[in-house]
């Protein structure tokens, strides 16, 4: 078994309907070729890991990177693994509601992932590079709310 992670960037032209058609094809999909993984997408960016059979996660990666519906693949970590980390999931997912949000459930959601990550068993490289990914595009976040906020009182 395999386990890869990429992280990927959002057409401007994306929208819920096109995530949740995503997450309808990847749960079907997964669910029947034994994949399973967790995918986040936040601020038009998204970041994945797959769980599975090596052709398959592979084949399935192809398909992925040539999907039109984003842009800027990039292929962070690939690893042999023996137990998986999203075992009971074909594909779980993170966002935030659809629809505006305010500063305060923004830094929420971001702070939660952020724990997440930070108490994650970080036992293999892709898991690793999945959750540091993670973390990067939470922390830019929050650092950019924060000196926003700050900026407003000052």
């Amino acid at each position: 078994m395999i386990e890869l992670t990429y992280r990927s960037q959002a057409v401007d032209s994306l929208d819920y309907d096109d995530i949740d058609s995503i997450l309808n094809t990847a749960r079907s999909f997964n669910g029947e070729h034994d994949i399973t993984g967790c995918l986040i997408y936040h601020k038009d960016h998204f970041v994945q890991i797959l769980e599975g059979p090596e052709g398959i996660v592979s084949e399935l990666f192809e398909k992925i990177s040539s999907d039109s519906r984003h842009k800027n693949v990039e292929l962070l970590s690939t690893g042999v693994k023996q137990d998986r980390d999203f075992s009971s999931w074909s594909m779980a997912y993170q966002t935030l509601v659809n629809g505006p949000i305010d500063n305060d459930l923004l830094r929420l959601f971001e702070e939660n992932l952020l724990t997440m990550a930070k108490f994650s068993d970080l036992r293999s490289d892709a898991i690793r590079t999945f959750w540091g990914a993670v973390s990067t595009m939470m922390e830019s976040k929050v650092d950019r709310i924060a000196s926003q906020g700050m900026r407003r009182e000052g």
